[in-house]
């Protein structure tokens, strides 16, 4: 967490329960149409209301596992957003809240607003990268988003890392789009446009066996929980009928424009930004090429 830019306070802020009505602010005169275009202010504890058009600052709070990460002061999400993910069995009972959202790993506020357990696809538009996050905790303190004048959304230290590659206060005003999408999303960076939330009765089902079968009939891989076109390419690996080989073994091409603004997978699965290098190669427009035949900067 950026304690600098004013979230010293907040992990006491952080414990109230979900469904708590102390502190919560009216909206009947500060929701209008007035909120679409700009900040209407937040009154009370924390905010109730998401922000109308899914534009948040982001920032970073909690207790991680990849990487391990303790925000100093953090209590590790409120009691009834934790309980969520006991509901879910996304943790175990018998896990503490620091353990639980540790084994959650993406995870970000907005209890109040969204409900404990949502799930929400939060995007960095300026490079297209995707991370799906579950909600474990309220916040942020109603102090914060009044001093940023802006919506702000607190998010797990490995989400906030993936999306922007440094821990971002609100004074930094790095920006994120979150849209919620259906309890059944896989956790974790995703790729593409957000799916619509299913409908509210809508089940897991035929649909998901269907899609599956889809994906392992087009010859994708699967590369840290995260599945891949044919021709894929990672630093030493090229995706080849379902599986991967080594990149010098198979004589087809390596896809360019895989994942958005030209980003790269890592042979461990990570998602990086164009022109990121290693001593020999260099990410361009989604394959890894020699550094010296690529005349953009590194970054």
């Amino acid at each position: 967490m950026r304690i600098a830019t004013g979230f010293a306070a907040l992990g006491l802020l952080l414990v109230a329960a979900c469904t708590s009505n102390v502190g919560e602010p009216s909206w009947s005169s500060a929701m209008s149409t007035s909120a679409v275009g700009g900040f209407p202010g937040c009154s009370g504890l924390y905010n109730t209301h998401p922000s109308p058009t899914g534009a948040y600052y982001a920032t970073d709070f909690g207790c991680s596992s990849n990487p391990y990460f303790t925000d100093p002061g953090d209590t590790c999400g409120s009691a009834s957003c934790i309980q969520s993910a006991y509901d879910e069995g996304v943790c175990s009972s018998g896990q503490s809240h620091a353990s639980c959202q540790r084994a959650v790993n993406w995870y970000a506020v907005g209890g109040a607003s969204y409900g404990c357990g949502a799930r929400l696809q939060v995007t960095n538009p300026a490079n297209g990268k995707s991370v799906v996050v579950m909600v474990l905790d309220n916040g942020p303190s109603c102090t914060v988003e009044n001093d940023a004048n802006f919506w702000v959304l607190d998010v797990s230290y490995p989400t906030i890392m993936y999306l922007f590659g440094s821990e971002e206060g609100w004074a930094d005003h790095a920006r994120i789009q979150a849209s919620v999408v259906g309890s059944s999303t896989p956790l974790g960076p995703t790729t593409g446009a957000p799916p619509p939330p299913p409908p509210a009765d809508a089940g897991s089902g035929a649909g998901d066996d269907a899609a599956s079968g889809d994906d392992a009939a087009s010859g994708s891989c699967e590369l840290a929980g995260q599945s891949y076109a044919p021709n894929t390419c990672t630093e030493t690996q090229q995706c080849d009928s379902g599986a991967w080989v080594a990149r010098t073994s198979d004589p087809a091409n390596c896809a360019t424009g895989v994942l958005p603004s030209g980003a790269c997978v890592t042979d461990g699965g990570s998602v990086v930004p164009e022109n990121t290098c290693t001593s020999t190669l260099q990410c361009d427009n989604g394959v890894w090429v020699d550094r010296f035949t690529d005349p953009a900067a590194c970054l």
